[in-house]
């Protein structure tokens, strides 16, 4: 008998269709979802190179630490989930999600210092509310104007690094970035037997700093 009657006997039999549907791990094996997603190529890629395709550069995947970076600087890349996305993001949000990607060592210390500066006014405008003492105003004028200034010499690095990259399409690298960290939800093509599709959400794709 070949492998197409043998199949075809196993069909018709009562008792191997009974057993095959009492077998909770076999029904869980056929009924897992294909693993040819569409973006399997580009997470095979990820995974096995640990670099990114944007705009046609290559760049240092997402690592964990690069995530932190985004959401310390409020990227548009990173909208919270209790708030909507207020603007797409621009040519500076760009080159700065390019810069963490791949200067995050020299990125970490103008961040720690645009984190220090905008704490620093938060407990004082949370500690004095409306009614901020006029001494108080003078410190807190000199704190906003010194995290202006940080916030200028990091999108100076920024913008030098951007100038560093000669010719190059902000709105396609947007386009590349947002699918790229996506990925950070975890790969479609790694089977996930029995597992619901959202609990990828606790995934993370991380490469090497």
């Amino acid at each position: 008998m070949d492998q197409l009657e043998e199949a075809k006997s196993l069909r018709d039999n009562p008792e191997f269709q009974q057993a095959l549907a009492a077998d909770q791990k076999i029904g869980e094996l056929i009924n897992e979802r294909s693993q040819g997603a569409a973006n399997a190529g580009l997470e095979l890629a990820v995974a096995t190179s640990g670099m990114v395709l944007i705009a046609g550069r290559e760049f240092p995947a997402p690592a964990a630490a690069c995530f932190c970076l985004l959401e310390a600087i409020g990227s548009p890349f990173l909208p919270r989930e209790e708030e909507e996305l207020d603007h797409a993001p621009g040519d500076i949000d760009v080159f700065r999600a390019l810069y963490l990607l791949d200067k995050r060592a020299d990125a970490v210390r103008p961040i720690l210092r645009i984190q220090h500066r905008a704490d620093q006014i938060e407990r004082l405008e949370n500690k004095y509310g409306n009614e901020i003492p006029p001494e108080c105003l003078f410190i807190l004028s000199q704190q906003r104007q010194a995290l202006a200034d940080t916030w200028a010499e990091f999108d100076q690095q920024v913008l030098e690094y951007g100038d560093s990259l000669g010719r190059f399409n902000p709105v396609e690298a947007a386009r590349d970035i947002a699918v790229y960290l996506q990925l950070a939800g975890g790969f479609d093509w790694f089977p996930r037997i029995g597992k619901e599709e959202d609990e990828k959400k606790n995934a993370t794709v991380t490469s090497s700093p």
